[in-house]
């Protein structure tokens, strides 16, 4: 198996730049309501906008699983995905992910900052340290949202370098298209157990 690549600072600052578009979209989301051990009966507003949320996340999660579809087929036909395409997607997903896991959404957006930010720093700085405290994270409890955030980091450092030869693109590609296969797979678990959710009584 292939090492993961440490990102540069010279490819990662395409990643950085991201935080450019960012003034165009929302303020990163709330945090999630941290579960309780007991809870009252819920009126007829909170369990339709319970049931709302629910349902939202399922389509951009649905979404995101049709822009993989995409980035798969690219990439298995020989076409390098740009740090940019592929971190602005990681940058929306991080937001979805999170707002459904209190604790990811804490790590993801600590200090009160967004997850571009998050990005361009901790991850930025240490992106193999990263995955593997979120792979740590998925262990504890979320498995599926906190494994398919880890798969999504872990395709940032998969991303071809177009000055490599042309051997050592196709080895990266391979690796990428494993990855975004991977986090496919975890995407569609997390809508299948969302939807399982919403049907508990």
């Amino acid at each position: 198996m292939r090492r993961h690549r440490h990102l540069p600072f010279d490819r990662l600052a395409a990643v950085a730049v991201i935080v450019m578009a960012v003034a165009c979209t929302p303020k990163h989301p709330a945090p999630p309501t941290a579960p309780t051990s007991v809870i009252e009966r819920e009126d007829d507003s909170d369990a339709t906008e319970r049931e709302d949320a629910r349902r939202e996340f399922q389509e951009d999660i649905l979404a995101d699983v049709d822009k993989l579809d995409s980035f798969i087929q690219k990439t298995q036909h020989g076409a390098n995905l740009t740090e940019f395409t592929l971190g602005w997607f990681v940058l929306i997903l991080l937001d979805e992910l999170s707002s459904q896991d209190s604790a990811l959404f804490e790590h993801i957006h600590a200090g009160g900052m967004g997850a571009e930010h998050y990005l361009r720093h901790p991850f930025q700085a240490d992106p193999r340290g990263e995955i593997a405290t979120i792979e740590a994270m998925a262990q504890a409890d979320h498995r599926t949202l906190r494994l398919a955030t880890r798969t999504a980091l872990e395709a940032l450092t998969r991303i071809p370098d177009a000055k490599d030869p042309p051997e050592v693109q196709t080895a990266t590609r391979k690796d990428l298209s494993a990855s975004l296969m991977r986090l496919k797979v975890l995407l569609i678990r997390a809508v299948a157990e969302a939807d399982s959710a919403g049907t508990k009584p």
